[in-house]
């Protein structure tokens, strides 16, 4: 299998999310595949532009009514699936969470319902994906659900500098990550309030970028804005922590999350998805309350994280999907 047609589309003019994973995942198949993506900024309607592909790889379904003529674009979703089952293609569907972050519809719920049931191959980058799978689409579907690791940003482990953090908090602000009710909690906890905290990362919501305010103490330092790599790079690297405070109720994987590894540094995150596949290199929690338990000293175990990074690259990516189609 050599033609593959990739939705969405990276396109940097559009894109100033800061999140590189389309980008990456489709230069990944373009080195050693044939990529087609002839009117990419169409959106799904470049689907019928592309139809001398193989095989069709389908990202953020659930964000199709989000885009510009959402409805519309919906609509010409459900029509594609329908054209590419015709046609006999191959389509993969790569589910990244379990419902949209910030979008409540039941559109978007539908359209990742129409991919668990279309596709011939479902992709998650977390263990948790295929009972999820089951539960939410049956078992027909979970049948499906192949297990991939999230690929890594960069093998290079980086050299600390000198602390001047306990704990980092990074990536855009957003309610599913329940940072206002973390704050809350170090209110509350002498050893937390305590500790030298830094938020960073930009909140769109203007709402909840009051309620985070009105949770902040003096030992918090809060950076409402998108951060330089170099920037986001120093932060990292002059922790002691990076903790993810993330409700489970939607996510499955963390982009940010696997960029973190290569800073050698404790992370600590919610207990599911793709925190609770990387223990131990991951402390993972069930409730804030059990962090009062979490040794910050500890050592990360660099050997641990370097087998990680070296196995679980872009350049492996297209080779470990196409396994699963063939197979």
């Amino acid at each position: 299998m050599k033609k593959f047609y990739i939705y969405p589309t990276y396109t940097p003019e559009r894109d100033k999310s800061g999140n590189t994973y389309i980008r990456d995942f489709s230069d990944a198949f373009h080195k050693t595949h044939n990529v087609f993506n002839n009117k990419g900024k169409l959106g799904i309607i470049s689907v019928f532009f592309n139809l001398k592909a193989e095989c069709f790889i389908l990202h953020w379904v659930d964000l199709i009514i989000t885009k510009q003529k959402g409805f519309f674009q919906v609509l010409i979703f459900f029509f594609a699936i329908t054209t590419l089952k015709l046609l006999r293609k191959k389509i993969v569907w790569v589910i990244h969470n379990k419902k949209p972050h910030r979008v409540k519809s039941k559109l978007a719920l539908y359209c990742m319902w129409v991919a668990a049931r279309s596709a011939d191959i479902i992709i998650c980058h977390a263990n948790e994906g295929k009972d999820f799978v089951k539960v939410k689409y049956g078992g027909k579907a979970s049948n499906k659900v192949r297990y991939v690791p999230h690929p890594v940003y960069s093998t290079e482990l980086y050299e600390p500098l000198p602390e001047k953090w306990d704990i980092v908090i990074w990536g855009t602000i957003a309610r599913y990550k329940n940072i206002a009710q973390f704050l809350e909690f170090v209110k509350e906890s002498p050893k937390f309030s305590a500790m030298k905290i830094l938020i960073c990362g930009f909140c769109p919501d203007k709402e909840y970028e009051k309620e985070i305010q009105a949770e902040l103490t003096p030992n918090i330092s809060y950076l409402n804005r998108f951060l330089t790599d170099e920037e986001l790079k120093h932060e990292l690297r002059s922790t002691k922590a990076i903790l993810f405070t993330y409700k489970l109720d939607s996510v499955l994987s963390s982009g940010a999350m696997v960029y973190s590894l290569n800073f050698n540094k404790k992370i600590i995150g919610p207990k599911g998805g793709a925190f609770e596949d990387l223990q131990p290199i991951v402390t993972c929690y069930e409730s804030f309350n059990d962090l009062e338990q979490v040794e910050f000293n500890d050592k990360v175990s660099d050997k641990c994280i370097g087998k990680y990074l070296a196995k679980n690259t872009w350049g492996e990516i297209p080779s470990k999907i196409i396994k699963h189609i063939e197979s």
